[in-house]
């Protein structure tokens, strides 16, 4: 339910800025036509929150399989081309390449792992990539899941939560 309201309130929004768009400084008629996607988005909102906080209440998670999926082999194909293009290999071709090894892994039962390890252009080096705390690490970008960027996300949250403790 909350999913499917929310392209009803991203639609409210859009409309909203549309009117906004081009009004000047101060008040314009054209700012009659905000309240209708006001008052619509904040009775939505309010007659999703008992059945979110029900959801939040109520949800379970099935750690196991999560670990299972997170740690599947395939999980690193992506990861695997990337690393060819930091190495100068072509999107396209580390792409093919990761594809076809990832076909013979399904097709003739091999570890995927093994068949990384065994392939001239990736070796050994690459095979480290199967390890989840070295892809993490790979990632420089913001927000991105490296032990520097989670801590440095951590200290601005635990920083956020000094500066507005006041208001919890």
């Amino acid at each position: 339910m909350a999913r499917g309201k929310s392209g009803r309130l991203i639609g409210n929004l859009t409309g909203l800025l549309a009117s906004l768009k081009g009004t000047p400084l101060t008040y314009n008629k054209d700012l009659q036509e905000d309240k209708e996607a006001l008052f619509d988005s904040v009775d939505t909102i309010l007659n999703l929150l008992p059945a979110i906080n029900g959801m939040l209440q109520t949800m379970t998670f099935n750690f196991e399989r999560t670990n299972q999926l997170a740690t599947s082999p395939f999980m690193v194909t992506t990861d695997i081309a990337e690393w060819l293009v930091l190495k100068g290999v072509p999107f396209r071709e580390a792409h093919a390449l990761v594809a076809g090894l990832v076909q013979e892994a399904l097709a003739t039962g091999t570890e995927l792992s093994d068949l990384v390890a065994s392939h001239e252009l990736l070796g050994e080096e690459a095979k480290k990539l199967f390890e989840n705390e070295a892809i993490a690490n790979i990632k420089r970008t913001h927000g991105s899941g490296s032990m520097k960027q989670l801590q440095e996300q951590m200290m601005a949250f635990e920083q956020s939560i000094a500066n507005n403790r006041s208001l919890l």
